[in-house]
């Protein structure tokens, strides 16, 4: 390599007064220093990376610990999913949330229990846009058609998965997240399947049963929640 360098470059056979040997030194000494420094350049890469997927997994971890904190301490509708299915002999109302990667499922009670939950609110001016429900018996499909009722149920809901997440946090099952952010390879999958949850989480919203509408803070009314839910 060397020699075909000296060949084609007249400016050093004609103008530098040096030995081939010291050349070839020369040439060599660069040689190994540009293997050194692309090793030392490998090694910052591959601690760059691994400072990436260090702070990556903060990030996620700092993502679930914060959706907990609004899940538990900042109470709202959004987000919350209604479907009515049906138990054994009975039907019931239940509530779909998305926390720590999971989707959630509370039950909110039967129509005649949920309904009677709906007008002690009203009584109590928890809900002062509506009316009270006069009628004795409604039907799934028609507290369908009633946007201010599904809005009351999902008030009704988000305490009930206010209760859940507390529990579950209480109870130390928060230490399962906290074991997934520190196994490094369920943690990347975890992170590579969030966009998957998003999706899934997206179309599950398309699909729910009324219209979003504002969001309103539910950070009222404990004590009723504590005596009725």
């Amino acid at each position: 390599m060397l020699n075909k360098i000296l060949e084609n470059n007249q400016l050093v056979k004609g103008r530098l007064r040096v030995s081939q040997s010291e050349l070839e030194k020369l040439y060599q000494s660069l040689e190994n220093n540009t293997d050194q420094l692309k090793k030392k350049l490998h090694r910052q890469e591959e601690l760059i990376r691994s400072q990436i997927r260090k702070r990556n997994r903060i990030k996620f971890q700092l993502k679930r610990n914060l959706e907990s904190i609004n899940k538990t301490f900042h109470t709202s509708r959004d987000n919350i999913s209604l479907l009515f299915k049906k138990q054994g002999e009975s039907s019931y109302i239940k509530a779909r949330l998305y926390w720590g990667g999971r989707q959630r499922e509370v039950q909110v009670g039967s129509i005649a229990i949920v309904l009677k939950m709906i007008n002690n609110m009203i009584s109590k001016g928890i809900l002062p846009d509506l009316i009270k429900i006069r009628a004795k018996k409604l039907t799934w499909k028609q507290i369908k058609q009633k946007p201010e009722l599904i809005e009351a149920i999902k008030t009704i809901a988000a305490f009930k998965f206010q209760e859940y997440i507390i529990r579950q946090l209480l109870a130390g099952k928060i230490n399962k997240i906290d074991s997934n952010i520190q196994d490094g390879k369920r943690v990347e999958k975890s992170l590579l399947v969030e966009e998957e949850i998003e999706k899934v989480h997206s179309e599950h919203e398309r699909a729910d049963i009324s219209q979003n509408a504002p969001v309103e803070k539910v950070d009222w009314y404990i004590q009723w929640r504590r005596n009725n839910l």
